[in-house]
């Protein structure tokens, strides 16, 4: 397995933190959504706090920040360098003076993460570490594992870097407030097993997404309130699922559910979680709970009410690590 880096701000250092400055014409959220960073990047101003500038720093906006030397630096090296831009931010300090520093944006969605031999908690598909394809990563020296899956959500989002071009910016004393953790890069002499209950789940989730989308096209009645799921087991590792529409909150669910609305232009939703009927898999249930909550998102003309499809997983012994 060769080894490569992910960059990430050095712990405990006396390199400060870029804070961004208040901006009432930018919403909160906009600094943890990429899509929206670009959009308000021009009025974005950062402000030094708690150290020095360095060349590389953490933010409060969910994005590091590179100097203009290493970004300088990064752009002459880089491998590839027309699949990744970096966007100015002003940064001040009253002590330290102003600076230009700037974020990156990878424009390009490469498919650089061995998903299925990754490390995950035993009997989930929630990430510890993930693990890279070295056929698809080995010409690269500076790249980033994001990807987006139809969930809009992604494994990993993190800037990564070769040993060569570790070396190479260490040499040029571009590296204040610049740590590293190893990530491997699996080649096909590796031994190292596929994780089917990974496979298992990524497979469910995809039935799920394919079930919900087909459902998704009809107006949400005017006098529906609520949207509940409904998941039965009807045979080993085969599912009747279906979601009804309801005018009113169930009395006995109201406090319960009272913080999980999802707001509409015109309407609210009150999303209850998922009626269970002889399931023994929690993760299971959550998983569609997960998916039926970013379609009514992502989808809010779409009902998905009153209607039923089976969910067919792909054999018994693919779940059979969920069951109590």
């Amino acid at each position: 397995m060769k080894t490569y880096y992910e960059m990430i701000p050095k712990s405990y250092d006396e390199i400060g933190v870029l804070s961004t400055v208040p901006n009432p014409d930018i919403p909160d959220w906009a600094y943890v959504d990429i899509d929206l960073i670009m959009k308000y990047a021009s009025q974005i101003r950062l402000v030094l706090k708690d150290g020095l500038y360095g060349h590389f720093m953490s933010s409060d906006m969910h994005k590091w920040f590179f100097s203009q030397e290493l970004k300088d630096f990064i752009e002459s090296k880089a491998t590839d360098p027309t699949h990744f831009e970096f966007i100015p931010v002003p940064a001040s300090s009253p002590q330290y003076g102003d600076r230009t520093y700037y974020f990156i944006n990878f424009k390009t969605d490469l498919d650089v993460v061995d998903i299925y031999r990754s490390r995950y908690f035993d009997g989930t598909d929630n990430l510890i570490m993930s693990r890279l394809k070295y056929d698809v990563v080995e010409k690269k020296n500076f790249f980033s594992t994001y990807k987006k899956t139809i969930f809009g959500e992604h494994y990993i989002d993190n800037i990564i870097v070769s040993a060569g071009l570790r070396r190479s910016i260490a040499r040029h004393k571009l590296n204040s407030g610049l740590d590293y953790i190893e990530i491997g890069a699996i080649e096909e002499t590796d031994n190292i097993p596929v994780n089917r209950t990974v496979v298992a789940l990524h497979k469910l989730r995809l039935q799920l997404y394919d079930w919900m989308m087909s459902v998704a096209a009809e107006p949400i009645p005017d006098d529906i309130i609520c949207a509940c799921i409904q998941l039965k087991e009807i045979d080993k590792c085969q599912y009747e699922v279906s979601i009804s529409g309801s005018t009113i909150v169930p009395e006995n669910l109201q406090q319960m559910y009272e913080h999980s609305d999802i707001i509409f232009e015109k309407q609210k939703l009150n999303i209850m979680s998922p009626y269970l009927e002889g399931v023994k898999s929690k993760y299971i249930c959550t998983l569609i709970l997960e998916v039926q909550c970013d379609i009514l998102v992502n989808t809010p003309q779409g009902s998905l009410f009153n209607r039923k499809a089976n969910i067919i997983t792909d054999g018994a012994d693919k779940f059979s690590c969920f069951y109590n």
